[in-house]
């Protein structure tokens, strides 16, 4: 991991510390030791599930906007070979690609 986020990294540390500190010590005056390290250990998975699903998000999200990106790149191309191009035959590639995703469709 990079250094650059080490600082943001430390605070979600300390505030998820805090909070299972304060968890804990609810739990210790309802709960005996054992069950305290069991409800801990519950607590494992959703937030792991939490995490996993955060990354996942993030990697589909990514991928999208890198789809897109490519897309557009793609697009520029296309209008940059139309200014090239005399107007009649923009015209004719653009009625072509009309009908072609009309049939997609």
């Amino acid at each position: 991991m990079s250094n650059k986020y080490h600082s943001e990294v430390e605070v979600i540390q300390v505030t998820t510390k805090h909070y299972i500190i304060q968890l804990i010590e609810i739990w210790s005056t309802m709960f005996d030791d054992e069950s305290c390290k069991e409800n801990l250990k519950k607590l494992l998975k959703p937030t792991s599930d939490f995490y996993r699903d955060l990354l996942e998000q993030s990697v589909t999200k990514r991928s999208c906007i890198e789809k897109e990106i490519k897309e557009l790149k793609k697009e520029a191309e296309d209008i940059k070979r139309f200014k090239r191009l005399p107007i009649t035959s923009v015209t004719l590639k653009l009625s072509n690609d009309v009908e072609r995703k009309i049939h997609l469709k």
